[in-house]
């Protein structure tokens, strides 16, 4: 197996800038450089991140056949999912809603990275890197005391570290204490800004800028700060949501999502995500909603869980008192715009990782047959809840 600090050694760009994207968890970089995605796998390869690669195309670019369409600025990402159907109009601008055909009309493919900082990889790293000082053992989730040839020094991964008293301006004034951010930012902007602190990245680390020998040298040197008021102040100001790495594989493993529908809203998490200004969207789900109840009312497995083929739906929408004209083509429309508003809602606002079907299903038929074709609401990722006033 390759050492990590033999990949650190052998790295190719050496890229501070874009090296901190990659460990910013959540990132995304789009169209990225040879040594950009080099880089990237090297982080990978030792367990640091996990890289998504995802495929897109821009919804008005003037290298393409379809340009220029309506609307001639329209920069929109359409990601080139595989379960979409080209041939059925599936791919949609989420900003102005034409649809697109990415293989027909020849459209400029791009390349996206979307960056996941792994916490259980950072945590063997820094202890790979502290073992190489002397003996060490973890104190706490991502707090080790190393037995270095001068003394002992404690290094803490700041956006891991759950224990307080780690992260204590007192506790840190009479320990040899080295503080390490994932995130570069956390370290310029959430960790205290005094010169008695010894601060560093993960992306320094990497990239040779800080090594941890010296540091724990400087932390052992230092001595306690001659003066110190308000002294019980925190080190770190956790303004977000510290990286957990047992948090993070149950999230992985098990995604759920509590979803309440009224009249005019859907809220998700505690979260209005849609509004009465989407009445159409609403309406549609309110559609698939109430089969999705009667479902869970006869005791269905999930198996059992009916879809509602698109001229069902355009049938009831029509027939719920709706002064719309609907069609099958009409309900695809909102029905893609509502999905693609509650991914993007529920990752922005919630911070929340969603796919596009894990609220909304589209089941296609099989053996090109129409039986079992149509939309639901995902009966194992979706958890209702009556509703309450907005």
């Amino acid at each position: 197996m390759v050492s990590q600090s033999s990949l650190r050694k052998n790295a190719i760009s050496g890229d501070s800038p874009m090296l901190e994207l990659l460990l910013r968890d959540g990132w995304s970089i789009a169209d990225p450089n040879d040594d950009v995605l080099a880089d990237a796998q090297r982080l990978q390869s030792v367990g640091l991140v996990h890289i998504h690669r995802h495929d897109f195309v821009v919804c008005a670019d003037a290298r393409d056949k379809d340009f220029p369409p309506l609307v001639r600025n329209c920069q929109a990402r359409i990601y080139l999912n595989a379960n979409l159907d080209e041939d059925g109009g599936e791919f949609r601008c989420p900003e102005c809603d034409r649809v697109v055909y990415p293989n027909l009309d020849g459209k400029q493919r791009h390349v996206e990275l979307k960056c996941h900082v792994l916490p259980a990889g950072t945590i063997a790293f820094i202890r790979e890197e502290l073992e190489s000082l002397g003996s060490c053992r973890e104190l706490a989730d991502g707090v080790f005391r190393c037995n270095h040839v001068d003394g002992e020094v404690i290094a803490c991964l700041v956006e891991i570290c759950r224990e307080p008293k780690y992260l204590s301006r007192d506790f840190a004034a009479v320990n040899s204490m080295v503080f390490i951010a994932i995130d570069s930012r956390n370290r310029d902007q959430r960790l205290l800004d005094e010169p008695w602190l010894i601060r560093t990245s993960l992306t320094a680390l990497w990239v040779g800028t800080d090594d941890l020998a010296t540091l724990a040298k400087t932390a052992l040197a230092r001595g306690s700060p001659a003066t110190l008021s308000n002294a019980s102040l925190p080190v770190y100001n956790k303004m977000v949501p510290p990286l957990s790495h047992t948090t993070a594989q149950k999230v992985k493993k098990e995604r759920r999502f509590v979803v309440e529908f009224g009249t005019d809203f859907i809220r998700v998490e505690g979260r209005i995500v849609v509004t009465a200004k989407a009445a159409a969207q609403v309406r549609v789900f309110g559609i698939l909603w109430k089969r999705f109840l009667k479902d869970l009312l006869e005791g269905r497995v999930i198996e059992d869980f009916r879809p509602i083929p698109l001229e069902k739906i355009a049938d009831t929408f029509q027939g719920s008192n709706s002064r719309e004209a609907v069609d099958a083509i009409t309900v695809r429309r909102h029905l893609n715009r509502l999905q693609n508003d509650l991914t993007q809602t529920i990752r922005q606002e919630l911070g929340i990782p969603i796919e596009r079907e894990d609220i909304i299903e589209n089941l296609r038929g099989e053996d090109h047959t129409r039986k079992n074709t149509g939309y639901r609401i995902n009966p194992l990722k979706v958890f209702p809840q009556a509703s309450r006033s907005t």
